[in-house]
């Protein structure tokens, strides 16, 4: 008598088995490359949202202005930069396209954000500057752009002029070196921008120093400036002989007279 060919229940129901682990192990593989590819998405467009945000940032602070201004006792002077941790403001000097031409105040502040985690967004604010004294006062006028609408934790630093790096800085005597941006607690800046600020001035012994160096080599407070302005007024040796000028061509500021000019 011949056996009959099959599986019996037993067998059965170890296939079913294995087959189901196999099934979930797979799904679980699959589930977790879903989630790394879709993680790996959502932190390139976060990246690219903060490239896009700070580089439109860049733009503006390559454009700012050391401008000044009288305190209100009229005594003193003050460049108008102030800024926190939280934010700052600044002046900058806009092009014609697309804006008018003229002089703006920036502020760059903390905004609501969007996406998972702690943090906000980062905002800037632009208005027309026609009075230095409303300089960081109210908040009239002011047009708002959303730079990086991802939530981060924004933190903003300003270089001294040795380097330090500085939690806030009010309106005095000079801009900062540079501003600072960080995306984070930790780590280095995302963005470090110079700025522009106002030349240095030059002290009296410095002037003084400059006009002693000038005198010892026999040229005089000019230098060499003055050599070549009286090689053109005919009061050095340019190769000519100066008594055979003409009286009109005695150059310098006979040069405007009615008998200076041919």
């Amino acid at each position: 008598m011949n056996a009959r060919a099959g599986l019996t229940l037993a067998e059965l129901l170890v296939a079913l088995a294995v087959t189901a682990l196999a099934l979930g192990v797979a799904a679980e593989g699959v589930r977790q490359i879903t989630d790394f590819n879709g993680r790996l998405t959502e932190r390139r467009e976060t990246r690219d949202a903060i490239t896009a945000g700070l580089s439109a940032l860049r733009v503006r602070l390559e454009r700012s202005l050391a401008v000044r201004r009288l305190t209100e006792d009229e005594e003193t002077e003050q460049t108008l930069f102030e800024g926190d941790e939280q934010g700052f403001r600044f002046v900058s000097a806009d092009p014609g396209y697309p804006t008018r031409t003229g002089l703006y105040e920036y502020r760059v502040s903390l905004g609501e954000g969007r996406g998972p985690g702690e943090g906000s967004g980062l905002m800037l604010s632009r208005r027309p500057l026609t009075d230095l004294q409303v300089f960081g006062q109210g908040e009239v006028g002011f047009q708002v752009w959303s730079l990086v609408s991802r939530r981060t934790e924004w933190r903003f630093g300003y270089a001294d002029e040795d380097g330090e790096w500085q939690g806030a800085w009010s309106s005095g005597g000079a801009m900062p070196l540079a501003v600072g941006v960080w995306g984070g607690e930790d780590g280095p800046p995302l963005m470090v921008q110079a700025l522009g600020g106002p030349r240095p001035d030059v002290s009296d012994e410095e002037e003084e120093a400059g006009d002693g160096e000038g005198m010892e080599d026999g040229r005089g407070p000019g230098g060499e400036g003055d050599d070549r302005r009286r090689r053109r007024n005919g009061n050095g040796d340019d190769g000519r002989d100066p008594g055979s000028r003409d009286p009109g061509d005695r150059g310098g500021d006979d040069r405007d007279s009615p008998g200076g000019r041919r």
